[in-house]
């Protein structure tokens, strides 16, 4: 079978080519798998404010993936929590950490691409385990915590 066929295949049926060479018992090509097992230990936690927090929410449920956040109510209890830690800096200078969970392909019981589910991180200010569906592009484009972790010792 032709990298065509199994492209036309995975389009018809409106799922990836992976899937697509899986259905068609046609042996998988490339490196994907050995690449998702790579990026899987090379992904770290990232942070966002809160105000990037609700623009990425809006991203997770305009393509319609399973986990995202009913943000308002959200921003109003992290908000309240945060002020009476004496955290609060304002939506833009205030930040949640996300923790890279699984990569994840579908949606609403659908195949669909791959993104990541992610751990919302508030040490248990508000809620207890709160999950958010990402674009890869989106998630990696984010602020490393590691690399904020290495500039903090070093000064």
């Amino acid at each position: 079978m032709t990298k065509k066929e199994i492209k036309k295949y995975a389009k018809e049926h409106k799922c990836s080519i992976r899937e697509a060479q899986r259905k068609l018992g046609v042996e998988a090509t490339g490196n994907f798998a050995n690449l998702e097992n790579h990026m899987t230990k090379k992904l770290s936690e990232k942070f966002c404010s809160l105000k990037q927090l609700g623009e990425l929410n809006q991203i997770s449920m305009d393509k319609g993936y399973n986990r995202n956040l009913y943000f308002e109510n959200f921003a109003k209890d992290f908000e309240e929590k945060m002020k009476e830690e004496d955290l609060w800096h304002g939506e833009d200078n205030t930040y949640v950490m996300l923790i890279p969970l699984m990569f994840h392909n579908h949606k609403q019981m659908e195949p669909c691409e791959t993104h990541i589910r992610t751990q919302v991180f508030t040490d248990g200010l508000v809620g207890s385990f709160l999950t958010l569906d990402l674009p890869i592009r989106e998630f990696m484009a984010l602020g490393d915590c590691k690399a904020v972790k290495d500039y903090l010792e070093v000064a």
